[in-house]
């Protein structure tokens, strides 16, 4: 399993039409419930951040699952990356009074993607003061509320079938 410290993604991380500076890809346990197979397929989904909050709800929820999961973490030429958001102060979040477990992980989720998302526009800035291209993270769901929670909280998001179509 490789474990990424938030500096260590590819530094070439693929485009798509939606975006063609590069991007990072965040799933959320339903992504992964849904659909393992399309991430297994060599050719698709590449540069793909899995956080801890997720690694741990599938495999609370399917042991099967998870092993193709931790597969995928040791493929190198697929780039998916283990992040511990749950131990980094500035993703870890706390569950709400009367906020279900899985709200709060979707939660966890969103904050993972948004912080990694100012996380690269400070690095690159950092890094070039000529660098312009800076990649978008994407956090990919077939959870309907979810997305627009998302979307109502200007996050990058979309499902796992319209990520390259």
């Amino acid at each position: 399993m490789q474990i990424v410290s938030p500096f260590v993604l590819s530094d070439t991380p693929a485009g798509s039409q939606d975006y063609p500076n590069g991007l990072y890809l965040v799933p959320d346990t339903n992504a992964f419930l849904t659909g393992m197979d399309l991430f297994e397929v060599e050719t698709a989904f590449h540069d793909v951040i899995v956080l801890q909050t997720v690694l741990e709800e599938v495999k609370n929820r399917s042991l099967p699952l998870y092993h193709r999961l931790i597969t995928l973490t040791k493929n190198e030429s697929k780039r998916f990356y283990v992040f511990f958001n749950e131990f980094h102060q500035e993703t870890h979040v706390k569950r709400d009074a009367g906020e279900t477990i899985n709200d709060r992980n979707d939660r966890a989720v969103r904050k993972a993607v948004q912080w990694y998302n100012q996380h690269i526009t400070q690095a690159v800035a950092a890094r070039s003061k000529k660098q312009k291209r800076i990649p978008t993270v994407v956090m990919i769901t077939d959870d309907r509320d979810n997305l627009r929670k998302a979307n109502a909280e200007n996050i990058p998001a979309t499902t796992c079938t319209s990520i390259y179509l």
